[in-house]
């Protein structure tokens, strides 16, 4: 009974860190347009962003973001 707890408890915490790392692109997201609407460009929006989310999501992923919310 112990081990089905232990494996229930490891999958709720892999939802939850999923759940947060989606949390996290919506947000990045928001702030990619709204700082679109005042006219910055990708690559300052890109640091920006980066400077913000970078420890929470990689750079690649940040740019993705930016390149398809620009």
């Amino acid at each position: 009974m112990d081990k089905l707890a232990y494996e229930m408890n490891q999958v709720a915490i892999k939802a939850a860190e999923k759940a947060t790392e989606e949390a996290k692109k919506e947000d990045a997201i928001t702030l990619i347009q709204a700082l679109k609407q005042v006219d910055l460009s990708s690559e300052v929006i890109f640091e920006k962003v980066l400077h913000s989310y970078g420890d929470d999501l990689s750079s690649d992923e940040i740019k993705k973001l930016v390149e398809e919310n620009y």
